[in-house]
């Protein structure tokens, strides 16, 4: 079928897709025609038509399952000057198709490409910026569910391997807060799916890895800033996170230190959450975040919350007892 369009296109006879690519005669005609051919090809409302032509796209390149021709790659047969129209239809497809098949395909070559240096630049680019919009234009958020699976996709060592953080972070990182705004906050029945599917990518996803990633840095980085707006039946979700995402010891002191000011905040449920997490970060880096400053603040904190009468219920304060045996 791939070798038949091929030849619709060119108007010529032959009887396989390798007789075709290794023509020296249409090597030209290939050339000029057959980016033109996937570019319409990946746009056309048929389903059959844009399977097709991601068939065809997967032989070109020898991506994984696809090197039947045993070959080392047809792709120069793809002029650059339509890269940017391809890649930005595979990542419309990877997003915005109906069909799940071929979504999951046009992401599959999208990171076969990635690992070209012809294309990384563009699917990066080009990816990131599609799913972040995602999240920030109305428009696009019918799409928020896909363009999270996306994400959980890149972040999969299960899928990638244990180095996919050194090829994808730059993909998955513009959309982080989003996703972690999502995970923590509450909303309406469709977006409690979607916080589902967030929570999966941060909390089961991101601790896979045994040590820092960048992604992980940025999360935690991100939760103190967020404390004085989260809800008492959603703290779980930050604290879950600072036990368990992986951090270097500087970084984890860096977090804790941004963490005390919360100690005085006016809000008793913010100060004892910003408790919480601490003793959590200070559990697992305790030679790091035993710095007397720290420490002192952490004791200071944890002495006014135990004796602050304003905890009606003594939740707060009963917290306040119990984590100051950790300091």
């Amino acid at each position: 079928m791939i070798a038949m369009s091929v030849k619709n296109v060119l108007d010529v006879e032959y009887l396989d897709l390798r007789s075709l690519l290794e023509s020296a005669k249409l090597h030209d005609s290939v050339q000029d025609m057959l980016p033109q051919y996937l570019v319409l090809s990946l746009t056309n409302g048929r389903g059959e038509v844009r399977s097709q032509a991601l068939d065809l796209l997967m032989h070109l390149s020898c991506s994984a399952g696809y090197c039947q021709l045993q070959c080392s790659g047809y792709i120069g047969l793809l002029v650059p000057t339509h890269d940017t129209q391809l890649i930005s239809r595979l990542a419309d497809i990877a997003i915005k198709d109906d069909e799940p098949a071929l979504r999951k395909t046009a992401l599959k070559l999208l990171k076969s490409l990635f690992d070209q240096i012809r294309f990384q630049d563009l699917v990066k680019s080009t990816l990131s910026e599609l799913v972040e919009q995602c999240f920030t234009r109305a428009k696009l958020t019918e799409f928020r569910r896909n363009a999270i699976a996306v994400l959980h996709d890149l972040t999969d060592p299960n899928v990638n391997g244990d180095r996919w953080y050194a090829k994808f972070e730059d993909i998955v990182s513009p959309s982080l807060l989003y996703l972690l705004k999502i995970a923590v906050f509450a909303g309406d029945g469709a977006h409690n799916f979607l916080r589902g599917e967030a929570q999966a990518l941060l909390l089961e996803n991101l601790p896979l890895y045994s040590s820092q990633t960048r992604l992980n840095l940025e999360v935690l980085s991100a939760v103190p800033t967020m404390i004085s707006t989260i809800a008492e039946e959603d703290k779980w979700i930050v604290l879950k996170l600072g036990e368990n995402l992986h951090l270097s010891d500087v970084s984890a002191a860096a977090i804790a230190r941004a963490l005390i000011p919360l100690l005085r905040a006016p809000s008793l449920h913010s100060r004892g959450t910003a408790l919480e997490l601490l003793a959590r970060l200070y559990t697992k880096h305790r030679s790091a975040v035993n710095d007397p400053s720290v420490i002192n603040s952490a004791i200071s904190g944890t002495v006014d919350l135990a004796l602050d009468r304003r905890d009606v219920a003594g939740r707060i304060r009963q917290t306040a007892v119990t984590r100051s045996f950790f300091f």
